[in-house]
């Protein structure tokens, strides 16, 4: 948001600002793990994540949600074997939740996807607590019901 502003209005960066709204986004995110994980000693530590490419005749999605204090975005990038970039796209999404928004970046995606006839598709989310709930077929909020069934449906339809 700070580098739009500066893009778009010429405002000067503000290194405190900038400085909070890290310091916030880390409590966030520490509190998010601790409320899924519990306490833990790990709760600090970095996990190496392998990407990799997409086995032959498959693609490789990912999907991510951005947020900042008055709009969200959602963006999806898709893969082929050889690593290049078959398609990619973003909206602004209006949303009450991160987890609807992630949830909005997975459904941005497979209608992407779908609409591009893109087969073979296997999709990434960072958003742990999302693919769980995919996974077992488990809305996670009565709130999200109707957008999570129609994303799970979707995905087992094939697109």
């Amino acid at each position: 948001m700070m580098r739009n502003e500066m893009y778009h209005h010429g405002t000067p960066l503000d290194l405190s600002k900038l400085q909070k709204q890290v310091k916030d986004g880390f409590i966030e995110h520490r509190s998010l793990l601790q409320s899924i994980f519990g306490s833990s000693q790990d709760l600090g530590s970095v996990e190496k994540v392998r990407w990799g490419l997409p086995r032959l005749g498959r693609i490789k999605g990912y999907v991510d949600f951005a947020k900042s204090d008055e709009e969200g975005a959602v963006a999806a990038v898709f893969f082929d074997p050889s690593g290049s970039v078959l398609a990619f796209g973003a909206k602004k999404v209006l949303v009450s939740s991160v987890l609807q928004g992630e949830l909005e970046a997975m459904r941005f995606g497979v209608d992407l996807a779908t609409r591009l006839h893109l087969g073979g598709l296997c999709i990434l989310s960072d958003n742990l607590h999302l693919v769980q709930s995919v996974k077992a077929k488990s809305c996670p909020f009565w709130n999200l019901h109707l957008a999570f069934f129609s994303l799970v449906g979707a995905l087992h339809s094939g697109g």
